[in-house]
């Protein structure tokens, strides 16, 4: 007898997603493709996720046993292993891009120009900071003062970029525990 698939839909903040890498609670199976994209195809990324783009969804799956083997390597992230880990079936490249832009400290969002950039200066916001919110204050206050910015000003820039970034949400899919590792590994 032939099992229909069991997927759960879901959506996740973009923040919980990176806090989830971070962890280690995700992880890339050995069947999947390295991590290809350039900067520049991150770049265009970020600026989908500006102009409110749909990104497509992530596919997960929970591995049952006591964590998913695979890299835990996602974009420059080495996390440590996590006791429970899912394996991220689909969207692995979008997804290592996400914490590349994120979590690497190498992209920035010209609060100026609306406008994402690999190049520091004085209105360039470190996406790390984006989901900072203490962080992102204390380096308002002290990039004003090293820069000379008007710090309400600065203020009022950044916030508009870091309430767009904290607002996005992924649209994702769970493959449920009736998967085994072995239908996965098969079927992608």
């Amino acid at each position: 007898m032939t099992h229909e698939p069991y997927v759960t839909p879901g959506s996740m903040f973009l923040g919980s997603l990176l806090r989830s890498v971070r962890a280690g609670e995700l992880r890339i199976p050995s069947f999947q493709r390295p991590f290809v994209w350039s900067s520049a195809d991150v770049i265009l990324l970020l600026d989908s996720i500006q102009k409110r783009f749909p990104l497509g969804s992530l596919m997960l799956w929970r591995d049952p046993s006591a964590g998913a083997p695979g890299a835990i390597t996602i974009g420059p992230i080495d996390a440590t292993a996590a006791r429970s880990a899912s394996w991220v079936i689909d969207g692995q490249q979008r997804l290592s891009a996400l914490a590349t832009a994120f979590l690497s400290g190498r992209f920035y969002f010209d609060v100026q120009e609306g406008t994402f950039t690999q190049t520091p200066g004085p209105w360039q916001m470190p996406l790390t900071l984006a989901f900072a919110e203490y962080d992102w204050l204390e380096w308002i206050t002290e990039h004003a003062i090293e820069h000379g910015i008007d710090r309400t000003r600065l203020l009022d820039c950044t916030g508009s970029a870091w309430s767009m970034l904290g607002d996005m949400d992924l649209s994702g899919i769970m493959l449920t525990h009736q998967w085994t590792r072995d239908r996965v590994v098969e079927t992608f």
